[in-house]
Parts: C-alpha cells; sequence; structure tokens
C-alpha cells in the first residue's frame, strides 16, 4: 500500500502545476488529483525519453529522489496557496452525510473493497504476463543494471551486429518500461514492487473519471455508480492484478482524451483542448497500436464534420 501511495504523490506532484497552469474555473478536486497523476506520467516519460535521446546515463536513483522532492513542494505550495478553500468536514456532517446517503456509503464501500483486493492481489502475485517478462518490464531491467542509454537491438538482426542486447519490442515506444525503470531507481530490482504502479494509475483513474462525468453530467449519482461499475469490470481487474501490459494505459489515456475533447466541444476553452492533445500524445508513448485509435478519433470527427 506504501508503494501506491508514494507513486501517486510522485506523479500527481509532478503534473498539478501544469494541471493548475491549464485548469478551468469549472474543474473539480477529483479531476484536479486525477489527470495530475496522467500528466505527471506524461512529463516523466518525455523527459527520460529525451535523456535517452541524448544518450546519458542518469543515476536512477538520484532521479527518481529528485522526482519525489519536486512533487512534495509542489504539493505542498498548492495546499497552502488553496488552504483556505481546502475544508475538513467535521465527524457531525459525516453522521449527517451517512444518515441521508446510504446509497452513496454503499458504493463508497464497494470500490473500497475491490481497490484493496486490487492492491493485495498485485502485491502477491508473481509476474506471469507475457509482454511484461518478455517485453516491457525485460527493457527496463536491462535499463536497471546497464544504464538507460543502453543500446537494445531487434532480435532479427543480432547475429550480424556486436555484442549489443536484444528484446522482441524493441521497435514500440518506451513509456512503460521508464515507469519500471523510475521505479526501480527507489526499490531496487523487485517485480512485486514495482507492479505498484498499476493500482496508483487505476486510482487516478477512478478519481478523473469520476471528476470528468461530474462536470459532463452534473449529477454525482451517475459519476458514483460509473466508478462502481469501472471498477468491478473483471478485465481490468485482471490486467490491473496481473500487470505488465500496456494496453490498459492506452485505455484511460483514450478516455481521458475522449472527456476532455467532448469538455472542449462544450466550452471551447481551448485549455481543454490543450489537456486533450496531452493525452493523445501519451497514449502514442506507450504502444504502436495507439495510432490506430489516434486514427479512429480523427476519422470519426472528420466524418461529423462532414455531416454536419
Amino acid at each position: 500500500m506504501i508503494n501506491v501511495i508514494t507513486l501517486l504523490v510522485l506523479f500527481t506532484g509532478i503534473g498539478l502545476p501544469l494541471y493548475f497552469l491549464l485548469a478551468t474555473k469549472k474543474s473539480n478536486w477529483q479531476k484536479a488529483i486525477g489527470e495530475s497523476f496522467f500528466i505527471g506520467v506524461f512529463i516523466v516519460v518525455v523527459i527520460l525519453n529525451f535523456v535517452q535521446f541524448l544518450t546519458i546515463n542518469i543515476n536512477i536513483s538520484i532521479t527518481f529522489k529528485l522526482f519525489f522532492i519536486i512533487a512534495i513542494v509542489s504539493l505542498l505550495i498548492f495546499a497552502i496557496l488553496h488552504r483556505k478553500s481546502i475544508t475538513v468536514p467535521t465527524l457531525e456532517h459525516y453522521k449527517f452525510e451517512i444518515k441521508k446517503h446510504g446509497f452513496y456509503l454503499l458504493i463508497f464501500v464497494i470500490i473500497i473493497v475491490h481497490l484493496y483486493h486490487i492492491i493485495l492481489q498485485n502485491s502477491s502475485m508473481p509476474l506471469i504476463a507475457w509482454d511484461a517478462w518478455n517485453g516491457w518490464v525485460a527493457k527496463a531491467k536491462i535499463w536497471h543494471y546497464h544504464g538507460i542509454s543502453e543500446p537494445i537491438i531487434n532480435r532479427f538482426i543480432w547475429l550480424q551486429t556486436d555484442s549489443v542486447l536484444t528484446n522482441p519490442i524493441v521497435h514500440y515506444p518506451d513509456g512503460l518500461s521508464l515507469l519500471y525503470l523510475l521505479e526501480s531507481g527507489y526499490w531496487g530490482w523487485n517485480e512485486t514492487e514495482l507492479n505498484a504502479v498499476y493500482p496508483a494509475m487505476f486510482i487516478g483513474l477512478l478519481l478523473a473519471f469520476f471528476g470528468n462525468i461530474k462536470l459532463l453530467i452534473s449529477s454525482p449519482i451517475y459519476s458514483w455508480v460509473a466508478v462502481a461499475m469501472l471498477v468491478t469490470i473483471p478485465i481490468i481487474n485482471i490486467h490491473l492484478v496481473l500487470s505488465g501490459y500496456a494496453d490498459i494505459w492506452i485505455a484511460a489515456f483514450l478516455v481521458l482524451s475522449i472527456f476532455n475533447a467532448q469538455l472542449f466541444l462544450n466550452t471551447n476553452k481551448i485549455k481543454t483542448l490543450i489537456y486533450t492533445m496531452i493525452f493523445v500524445l501519451s497514449m502514442l508513448l506507450f504502444k504502436l497500436e495507439s495510432w490506430v485509435w489516434l486514427c479512429l478519433l480523427y476519422t470519426s470527427d472528420a466524418a461529423d464534420d462532414m455531416q454536419c
């Protein structure tokens, strides 16, 4: 659980300044925290990709600590600047709310119980996903032991080159592998500990999901029910528990880009369009198949414009 909280703090703190630089007045705290986490992931992956491009070998342990310190400072500054708007409900308030909104309490319990079991299984199961041990995590393990700038080549040309390391998904973007690498700077190479990025990501997604639906529909009950449905979908639970799959990241960024695209159509705020573009670009940093979704989004928008 500590691992999950640590990653939530790190990525949320890194993404928070950019989020509030572009935030609109209609934003809520669930949307702010949830989307700041994914913006933080985007920033971290871009920075590490740039380091790779420059072929600079960095100390990943120092890098993790530096990111974490920046995140803590960012969260403290945010808390100081917004201390007047942050209210802590009293015990009497909770008693009143429990009596009045028993349905919300029931949904909240369902969500918390599911999250607890997801985190428990995620931290207990070995790394068995093929995509993980043969691909994403394998690349991260190479960089953990040999440095982030260590070149990796395709297996088909391995015999034609000097002695270098190979990987079956060397042609894929490195987003997920770089997240594993960053974590290894704190926990060392412990794959069970490194898998904590998945439940951390899911908590961020649930908050962003709740906040965006609340903005689009303006009804808390729909937001609660939608989040309860999302947290109990079996295929999502499997991806989170087994870890090592990049598809769940694509799905999360795709959902956030669609939400913000709809908000842009509703408000015509250019800042919301920038959010959309950040999440679309983030999706492309994780898997080549993201280009298919990008083309589908583009063609569907083009078809709507033609109908109009």
